[in-house]
């Protein structure tokens, strides 16, 4: 039987290692703030991807702060 699969950690940190098994509290709780975290890049990243992709658009000026 092949071993069990493992996540591997990532160069920002580790917050899960070893085998899946039942969730630990403390991987909740790292997992948690890591998603708060980046939650603001993923925002600011389809705001950007909005903005790029209307660009040219008469009348979108619904992002103020990246207008060029």
């Amino acid at each position: 039987m092949p071993p069990a699969p493992t996540l591997s950690a990532s160069a920002s940190g580790s917050c899960i290692s070893g085998p899946l098994t039942a969730p630990d509290p403390e991987d909740v709780l790292c997992l948690q703030r890591r998603i708060r975290e980046l939650m603001p890049l993923r925002r600011q990243a389809r705001e950007l991807a909005y903005h790029t992709a209307h660009y040219y658009d008469r009348g979108c000026h619904r992002y103020a702060a990246y207008r060029i």
